[in-house]
């Protein structure tokens, strides 16, 4: 009996778990973004205005709605009502910049400082006291040319008069702006330096849309900044929008340019082969002289985007100050200053914000053992070149 009963148990158990299964699975509509398709598909199930326009505010949605869009949805028989809450849902309720296509999130500043108090009190109010605000990093995780393209999708009531380009002071740990200056010789002086305020000009995109544009800008921390966003009641003095710029297109035709000169020069054409010696611990340096690497006695090969657990260096400039480590091609560099390095632009925005003659945490890898020093950052002319 109980051989004979063992497989109707099987058969139970295989029907309970496909049940269950079923259960599991996601029907039509479940889990997934709210389309023009699915809510055409809810009315024509029929379903209440009321309970379409609810799963439009509760979920997310991703709709078209051109003009040929809405004139489709309404050929469908989806209601007016419906159609509203749609164009209601993807109404901007806050800002939307972007940097060459790159979504940048707003960062609130705090205070930095109140510096020159005691330089005030000597010179008996002839010198002012000055306000900072700050945003923590020593760059931007947004990195450009020195021509961005700046795009800014405004809300309702918002105007792109509320929004400057203003320029940054670089510090070891952090990027300042002065918003504030009392006392001097010409009293109290509310707001950002003029001297710091780039001039842009506006071009309309249609709607509340608007391209910044300006003049090349140099290498440097920048941040669309928005006038009357500081609250220092609570804290807040001012929000915007960072990004780093860094001429990167001038470095890759750099680099392909010398390229193209190593490869000539070694003899690349297959049908007139030349012969060359070089030291094989020193291959020609792409980049000499052109970017920020030379500082730190160092040259890199490849795409200045292309991302590495670490970077390996391809030549040590002899008597630099990676060479002063011992520091060898083939070694790997996995972070300056404490921050993880994974692109060569990671490693030249790094080294912008270090001055002459500054000190640099480094820390590499050197035959499979990972070292922490310092190096001494030169300027690029002083960098001994080969």
């Amino acid at each position: 009996m109980k051989l004979q009963s063992l497989p109707l148990v099987v058969v139970f158990v295989a029907l309970i778990l496909s049940l269950a299964s079923a259960q599991n699975q996601p029907t039509a509509g479940q889990g997934s973004s709210i389309t023009n398709a699915r809510i055409i598909e809810m009315s024509k199930l029929s379903l209440d205005d009321d309970i379409i326009i609810a799963k439009i505010k509760n979920g997310s949605c991703e709709f078209q709605l051109e003009d040929t869009d809405l004139v489709n949805l309404k050929k469908a028989g989806v209601s007016p009502k419906v159609i509203a809450a749609m164009l209601d849902s993807s109404v901007l309720t806050s800002p939307r910049v972007t940097v060459d296509k790159n979504e940048v999130p707003v960062h609130t500043m705090g205070q930095s400082k109140v510096g020159g108090r005691l330089g005030h009190d000597v010179t008996l109010g002839v010198k002012s006291v000055k306000e900072k605000a700050y945003l923590d990093g020593l760059h931007s995780t947004i990195v450009t040319s020195s021509n961005p393209v700046i795009e800014i999708d405004l809300p309702k009531g918002d105007t792109i008069d509320n929004y400057i380009l203003v320029q940054m002071d670089g510090k070891s740990d952090r990027r300042e702006l002065e918003v504030e200056a009392r006392g001097g010789l010409v009293g109290a002086k509310n707001g950002i330096r003029a001297e710091a305020i780039h001039k842009t000009h506006v071009t309309p995109l249609g709607g509340n849309r608007f391209q910044l544009g300006t003049d090349a800008l140099k290498k440097g921390e920048y941040i669309v900044y928005v006038v009357g966003s500081p609250d220092s009641i609570r804290g807040i003095y001012g929000r915007g929008y960072d990004f780093t710029v860094y001429d990167v297109e001038k470095l890759e035709r750099a680099s392909v340019t010398k390229e193209t000169e190593t490869q000539t020069a070694t003899g690349a054409n297959a049908d007139h082969p030349t012969s060359s010696t070089r030291d094989p611990e020193s291959p020609a340096n792409p980049s000499a002289g052109m970017t920020e690497e030379s500082r730190i006695g160092v040259w890199f090969t490849g795409s200045p985007t292309a991302k590495h657990d670490g970077l390996e260096i391809s030549g040590v400039q002899p008597n630099g100050a990676a060479a002063n480590l011992d520091i060898k091609p083939g070694d790997v560099i996995i972070a300056l200053d404490g921050h993880y390095l994974y692109t060569i632009e990671e490693l030249r925005a790094e080294l912008l914000r270090h001055e002459q003659g500054g000190r640099l945490a480094i820390r590499y890898r050197h035959d499979r053992l990972t070292y922490e020093n310092y190096l001494a950052v030169t300027t690029e002319d002083a960098a001994p070149r080969k």
